[in-house]
């Protein structure tokens, strides 16, 4: 959050410094602004980016948490996943040394190959992406299974366990994964439930 705020206020004041227009309109100075306030943001851009995923790494790992075998390779994942990011800032700012030369041409100095950073933005971009695919993909499977286990288990208690009418609503419920079944047969029970009640009286 504290990144992401970072990186809007940059961006917002880049903005203000001309950013979008034509450079033609812009005073030497506003170029100069504007291009650093834009060049400052990238890096709060790209960690915001990587503290969002490993909130959900980390946030996927109380949910598996059963799953203890899954833990160490979504650790190895998040730390590799943080080291990429990093490295990215560092060539990001660190391309250009002094690194005002990035936005100041007329300040002595020395930088890399554009292609050095261009190529490992790419590698960075991928890994993001790839990173994005598995965190939407792995819960859909991991809770699935955690879920289906759960439901093939039997119910310590079942007022109707003794009944045709239980013994079909159990049977019901094992074999099929599907939330719309699942309300139909609470709503059975729910149903039941009072008729049992009135019998007793």
């Amino acid at each position: 959050m504290l990144c992401a705020t970072a990186n809007t206020a940059l961006i917002t004041t880049s903005a203000q410094n001309g950013t979008g227009h034509h450079a033609i309109n812009l005073t030497d100075y506003r170029k100069i602004e504007s291009t650093k306030f834009n060049w400052l943001s990238q890096g709060f851009h790209v960690m915001s980016t990587n503290w969002g995923k490993v909130s959900v790494g980390l946030f996927l790992l109380r949910i598996i948490e059963k799953v203890k075998h899954h833990k160490p390779v979504m650790y190895a994942g998040i730390f590799l996943l943080t080291i990429i990011h990093s490295f990215c800032v560092y060539t990001i700012y660190g391309q250009c040394t002094p690194t005002v030369k990035l936005w100041d041409s007329s300040v002595d100095g020395s930088c890399l190959d554009p292609n050095v950073q261009k190529n490992y933005a790419f590698f960075q971009g991928s890994s993001s992406a790839v990173s994005d695919f598995i965190l939407v993909v792995y819960p859909l499977f991991t809770i699935w299974n955690l879920q289906s286990r759960k439901s093939g288990r039997s119910h310590p208690y079942d007022p109707f366990g003794s009944t045709e009418q239980g013994n079909r609503r159990t049977h019901w419920h094992v074999p099929v994964q599907n939330g719309e079944i699942r309300g139909v047969t609470a709503r059975i029970r729910s149903l039941q439930q009072p008729r049992r009640i009135g019998g007793l009286c």
